[in-house]
């Protein structure tokens, strides 16, 4: 089985065909065979009818079996005209009377009982010289002297040499037929498969060096249209992951250069001349905070790819994201004094998630707001449950994000302008945006002059109160 299921399609499909091929030609072989049977048989009774109704009208005619053998020649005529075809005929004591041929007569001949009607017989007789099948039609004429019984026995020999001539033509026209039809199927499997292997050749052309590659799916089957569809747009995905990469590796290269090089520049420069204790705790202090700035770096990218390609389950709990989002907002209390903002938190609603990653997506989101929000602003933050789902909102006055850097503003590294940028190194929404597909959520933004800044966290809803209860 295993070595059926490792051959290609077409030898696969050409045996499927010509199994398939061989039941439909042995089907009809079978019938045409056995319709040739049926219709030699009924041509054989219909013989043997005539003939007996001819040797009834002798008979009649004869009046009298005495005078039979005046009529002699007027049944050996019509008896020797057909081939193989024997007579006889018996008084009521089954002596008897007339014989045609004279001899080599059949045993089936002086056997069985006369009986009324035209019902025609088929025998098989074995002898020293093998098996012979004859058909026999038995009857029985009563005339003034007595009861006459005849017997018409026809040898099959003949015929079954012309049936074995039409099954040995049936068999090699099927035979013949078998190989065209599978012959033709390797061809038309052949043919319809060259779309396959336009797609194989394309895959082999595939590297990370050339992924400019698109499959021309016009004029190609149905089914085979699907892959090659399917095959451009992964494609494209690639194309666009290696784009997305290469991007990437080019901002994360940007970001590691400027605190390498704020440090290398600073050791440059204290280690040009001698220094003062208090000036070497000032440089010391300056690479401390690079230093820092780095290792957050590194450990925000350890997270994300954490994220990506998750090694353990989610722990998810039941919590109320409301109460949650308050407990953060706490922390960012000190700087929310300093620049003496307002934070509104309004809404309920029971999520199924990971606690500790939900805390962390709703502090990057208020640290967002907080770093974009005038000092003196306000900071609205709602939860409400929608289709299955419970969505916290973080709403911010302050300067809007254009329409073009909406879709990308997720990404890593992504910053609209330097003056957003502030400190960080443009991770924060992007780790938002793992943990929220990592719960099977979303996050979105929306933004437009004039009015709030809105970020939309969408996580899936545990059971209500209601539902616990029950």
């Amino acid at each position: 089985m295993t070595a059926f299921r490792s051959r290609s399609i077409v030898w696969r499909l050409a045996v499927a065909f010509a199994a398939v091929s061989l039941m439909s030609f042995a089907a009809v072989a079978a019938y045409v065979y056995a319709a040739i049977l049926d219709d030699y048989a009924q041509r054989d009774a219909d013989d043997l009818r005539n003939k007996a109704a001819f040797v009834r009208r002798v008979i009649e005619d004869a009046g009298v079996a005495g005078k039979i053998n005046a009529a002699a020649d007027r049944l050996r005529d019509v008896v020797l005209s057909h081939h193989g075809l024997a007579l006889v005929l018996q008084d009521a004591e089954g002596r008897q009377l007339f014989g045609v041929p004279d001899r080599d007569m059949p045993p089936i001949a002086f056997s069985g009982e006369a009986r009324d009607g035209d019902r025609v017989e088929t025998h098989l007789v074995r002898d020293g010289a093998g098996e012979r099948r004859y058909r026999a039609l038995r009857g029985r004429l009563l005339t003034p002297e007595g009861e006459i019984r005849y017997v018409l026995v026809l040898d099959l020999a003949d015929e079954a040499a012309m049936v074995r001539q039409h099954l040995v033509s049936i068999l090699a026209a099927a035979a013949i037929g078998l190989a065209v039809s599978v012959a033709l199927g390797l061809l038309v499997v052949r043919a319809n498969l060259k779309p396959l292997r336009a797609i194989a050749a394309a895959a082999r052309t595939v590297s990370a060096s050339n992924l400019a590659v698109d499959l021309p799916t016009a004029g190609m089957p149905r089914e085979l249209q699907q892959l090659g569809e399917a095959f451009n747009a992964m494609l494209a995905s690639l194309r666009g992951s290696f784009a997305r990469l290469a991007e990437f590796s080019g901002d994360l290269a940007h970001e590691l250069r400027t605190p390498v090089g704020n440090l290398i520049g600073l050791a440059q420069v204290t280690l040009a001349k001698p220094r003062s204790a208090e000036e070497y705790r000032l440089v010391l202090e300056s690479s401390v905070e690079e230093c820092e700035r780095l290792s957050r770096m590194v450990a925000d990218m350890l997270f994300l790819v954490r994220m990506d390609r998750p090694t353990e389950p989610l722990r998810r709990t039941e919590f109320e994201l409301a109460a949650e989002v308050r407990h953060v907002v706490q922390f960012f209390e000190p700087l929310l004094e300093d620049r003496r903002l307002s934070v509104s938190v309004s809404g309920a609603g029971t999520v199924n998630a990971d606690r500790d990653l939900v805390r962390r997506a709703i502090g990057n989101l208020v640290s967002n707001a907080v770093r974009h929000t005038p000092d003196g602003g306000r900071i609205e933050i709602s939860v409400r449950a929608r289709g299955g789902r419970i969505e916290c909102a973080v709403r911010n006055p302050g300067a809007w994000i254009p329409q073009e850097h909406l879709p990308r503003i997720f990404d890593r590294f992504h910053c609209v302008d330097p003056s957003r940028a502030g400190a960080g190194a443009g991770l924060g929404l992007a780790m938002v945006k793992s943990i929220a597909e990592a719960h099977g959520g979303r996050v979105s933004a929306a933004s437009e002059p004039g009015r709030q800044t809105e970020f939309v966290l969408e996580l899936p809803a545990g059971p209500t109160p209601e539902e616990h209860a029950g």
